[in-house]
């Protein structure tokens, strides 16, 4: 069985580090009023300092970091909504290429971030602290507009003598902060802005408005409600006012002229009536173990019902459970996110025979979709039938081979099914993920003994090593 293992120390390179820091951690700064903002160009200067295959260089070992470093959500259902968001964001964003790389931190603080390579974060307690759909796709909106005005790559361009420990120190106070050490991590964050202020203030201070009329403008060609911005910056202004400061407002400080612009610009659009997103109220309320289940706001009747239908679930009511899933879903029969959750329901209520059917049947009509997959491979483990789970797997393993959860449950259910080789391929591809080359090729040379040499396997395991040496 492959244990999930702890974090692991990965050294940080100069421009990794430049990479996560700059982009996360603008300092805490007001908008800088009346200051002129321009979009970046083809050639323009920003673009000779970093250029577009620079950056997604960057983004990909940042990520390594990212998985190896952070506490990251493996709930196929949230991981699933974060990134349809966020593609329904960036196909009316300025974006140039809509190459995402969705990043999910199990963390209940509030906060979101950008980073080159299209690196966008969000923390587990955005969903907590954002009411509704639309004030969620306002932070998603302004992260993505710090990727299509290139920020990281103007940062650089503005200001080349950004010193290295600073940056490192920025980069260990937003790890303290998203393990929910608050007080230290803001503590360590103020001291390292105040060490970078003279350099990085004149540039943050316009990228953050730059970011927040972008974002708006992408939040209504995507047709959310344009008072979502407002909204969502009044409920971390208050929530700064109370005993904890969202982790937002340390790298996006919030400012009255801020909120100004926010309600001038919605005063410019014609507000319609913006229903309630049904696929959202299911990831908001969903009771993991970081979030805190009482500060939940249920706001609609579908909500109440959602986390009443959880909470049985979780005591092992589960027929009440299971009753309230099917009400929903006689309401809902289209949700595909309540699908996957009554999939899972049906699992831990003890009828994963049950589960195997219906997931079937839904995976019929919505072919290789992640968290139906996953929940599947799931029923089936449960139900006895490992192989069919490792299949299912694997060709998930294809479509995504970038998403490292996949590969830990493919390790796992290869264990179950005896399925040797497969265990270490996997285990390597996890560990690959994570940075960590070396244990990542330990788990390929105990493969490439498992198999002839000279056959095809063989083959592409050596290939498979070459890469992770170069």
């Amino acid at each position: 069985m492959l244990v999930r293992p702890p974090p692991l120390p990965v050294p940080l390179s100069k421009f990794a580090i430049l990479a996560f820091a700059v982009a996360t951690a603008s300092v805490l700064q007001a908008i800088e009023p009346g200051k002129e903002v321009r979009l970046p160009e083809l050639g323009d200067p920003a673009s000779a300092i970093v250029s577009l295959e620079e950056e997604r260089a960057l983004g990909q070992q940042l990520l390594k970091q990212i998985r190896a470093q952070m506490p990251l959500s493996s709930d196929p259902l949230i991981k699933y909504f974060v990134r349809l968001n966020l593609l329904e964001l960036a196909t009316s964003s300025e974006l140039a290429q809509v190459e995402l790389n969705p990043i999910v931190v199990a963390s209940p603080e509030l906060n979101a971030f950008a980073a080159p390579g299209g690196i966008v974060g969000a923390n587990l307690g955005l969903f907590k602290h954002a009411e509704d759909v639309h004030e969620y796709s306002s932070v998603m909106a302004h992260e993505l507009a710090h990727l299509s005005q290139r920020h990281y790559a103007r940062t650089q361009e503005a200001s080349h003598g950004i010193a290295i420990p600073t940056l490192v120190s920025l980069l260990g106070s937003i790890a303290i902060l998203a393990k929910g050490n608050t007080e230290l991590g803001q503590a360590t964050m103020m001291g390292s802005q105040a060490m970078g202020q003279q350099a990085m203030l004149r540039y943050s201070r316009t990228f953050e408005a730059e970011a927040d009329r972008i974002g708006f403008n992408t939040l209504v060609r995507a047709g959310f409600d344009p008072l979502g911005m407002e909204r969502m910056f009044k409920r971390m202004n208050q929530l700064h006012q109370g005993a904890a400061a969202a982790q937002w407002l340390l790298t996006h400080p919030l400012t009255e002229s801020r909120m100004g612009d926010a309600r001038r610009q919605a005063d410019q659009v014609e507000i319609e009536t913006y229903s309630e997103s049904i696929d959202y109220q299911m990831p908001a309320r969903t009771q993991d173990e970081i979030m805190d289940s009482a500060a939940q706001v249920d706001t609609t009747e579908f909500a109440q019902s959602y986390a009443a239908a959880l909470a049985h679930l979780r005591t092992q009511r589960w027929d009440e459970s299971l009753q309230l899933f099917e009400r929903l879903r006689a309401l809902e029969p289209t949700s595909l996110l309540l699908a996957v959750s009554y999939g899972e329901a049906l699992v831990e209520a003890e009828q994963p025979e049950a589960a195997v059917s219906f997931l079937k049947d839904q995976l019929e009509f919505n072919p290789g979709n992640p968290p139906l997959a996953m929940t599947y491979a799931k029923a089936l483990r449960k139900a006895g039938d490992p192989a069919e789970a490792v299949r299912v797997l694997r060709r998930q393993s294809k479509a995504r081979p970038n998403d490292i959860d996949l590969w830990h449950e493919l390790s796992e259910t290869a264990g179950l099914s005896g399925e040797v080789l497969l265990i270490h391929q996997s285990r390597a591809e996890f560990y690959a993920l994570r940075g960590d080359n070396e244990k990542a090729l330990e788990h390929l040379e105990i493969a490439s003994d498992l198999v002839e040499p000279d056959s095809r396997q063989g083959a592409m395991i050596k290939q498979r090593i070459l890469q992770l040496v170069e």
